[in-house]
């Protein structure tokens, strides 16, 4: 499967160049936030929350985010909690209100893919979980459950944290790596675990949406 990436760097490159990707796949945005949230008060900063949301197209109300500015300011400062910590820290929070019964109820679940990205914004050697990523791996996290979920989602994490060390040690992307930090000029001093993700990610989506397989997902080989 790494092959594959390898194989169509150019074109993920390409589409980086054009902004063909998505929305969080722009590297200069990337770099300014990564610098500005050691040089901020994270929850105070209107203009960083608005960049960050924006960046990583946060949709949870404002309860919600506030919580996650907070813990992001304690992560950086001085409480180094897991993503999964994270994730159940936020959990008691509501992510979104939705009518039932003629009445405007608070809805909760568990956010996980954003409390990734909050440990990856002072750890950036820890790899983020989204949509993208868990297709190209057929990773679930289906429960009956929040604590089933949140078990799917531990084990889908350590696979990646241990799978993305593996790909390094291994160079099994270092053509690619290298290729995406020459000719992308703002990529240049990203941790290898992140264009990892900014490749996987781009990846997906370019092979789903331009059909490269029938299925529309990728296949391991």
């Amino acid at each position: 499967m790494y092959s594959l990436i390898n194989e169509n760097a150019g074109r993920i490159i390409d589409a980086f160049k054009s902004n063909e990707v998505i929305k969080q796949s722009d590297p200069s945005t990337y770099n300014t936030l990564i610098r500005e949230v050691h040089e901020c008060d994270v929850t105070t900063s209107r203009e960083f929350q608005r960049k960050y949301k924006g960046f990583w197209t946060m949709r949870p109300g404002e309860e919600y985010c506030q919580e996650y500015f907070t813990l992001l300011q304690q992560q950086k400062t001085h409480q180094q909690l897991s993503a999964l910590e994270i994730a159940k820290k936020l959990l008691p929070f509501p992510t979104r209100r939705v009518r039932k019964k003629n009445r405007i109820e608070p809805e909760y679940s568990i956010q996980f893919s954003y409390a990734t990205k909050l440990a990856h914004m002072v750890n950036p050697h820890l790899p983020i979980y989204d949509a993208w990523v868990a297709s190209f791996y057929f990773l679930s996290a289906k429960g009956r459950n929040d604590a089933a979920k949140i078990r799917a989602y531990e084990t889908s994490y350590d696979f990646l944290v241990k799978e993305y060390q593996r790909i390094i040690r291994e160079e099994l992307l270092a053509p690619s790596i290298k290729r995406f930090k020459t000719e992308l000029d703002d990529s240049r001093n990203q941790t290898d675990e992140k264009i990892i993700d900014w490749l996987i990610m781009s990846f997906a989506k370019l092979a789903k949406d331009n059909d490269w397989f029938k299925t529309g997902k990728c296949r391991h080989t």
